[in-house]
């Protein structure tokens, strides 16, 4: 895509629930969630014009520093935040949503390491993927948060090599 900002402007006036760099509330099944959608990004930290993984969470879900209270304030409790969803393309954003509590994040990018030397199943995952990615497939963990990668069922070159392509489905309970 040459030109991101174009395409967004493009999708924005044809789509109103596009979420890139948006959250949206809603309800499911009775339950209170809210959905939150990260454009892509290459970078965890802001650099040149991409404002990095950290810099969009802020930018959706708003700063950290805005959202605390002051330790003997008589501000009343808030109100439990709503279960959230965070949908990204790269899943290193997982490690700044869950930073802010964001209670599962569902990522792709990774083809699963594409070129992988261990077979599915095995408990270590070893293969190109390896040099490029922190989460490659499958499910990960940090405090409260969940993330899960999905493979995919494309790659960037025709070939998959111990990254078998996949369709999930998640059900929330």
């Amino acid at each position: 895509i040459d030109d991101p900002r174009m395409m967004l402007s493009y999708l924005d006036a044809r789509e109103p629930n596009l979420l890139c760099d948006r959250m949206k509330p809603m309800e499911i099944g009775g339950e209170r969630v809210r959905i939150a959608g990260l454009f892509w990004s290459r970078y965890e930290h802001p650099r040149g014009n991409d404002p990095g993984h950290v810099g969009r969470v802020e930018a959706t879900l708003g700063r950290l520093a805005d959202r605390d209270t002051p330790v003997g304030s008589l501000v009343p409790p808030v109100e439990q935040e709503p279960f959230t969803i965070g949908l990204v393309h790269h899943p290193h954003a997982f490690d700044a949503l869950a930073d802010r509590g964001v209670d599962l994040t569902l990522a792709g990018h990774t083809h699963g390491g594409q070129v992988m030397l261990t077979p599915p199943g095995w408990s270590e995952r070893i293969g190109a993927g390896n040099l490029l990615f922190r989460y490659l497939w499958g499910e990960y963990r940090r405090g409260d948060s969940l993330l899960y990668v999905n493979a995919g069922v494309g790659n960037w070159f025709p070939l998959r090599v111990n990254a078998p392509a996949e369709i999930v489905q998640l059900r929330l309970i």
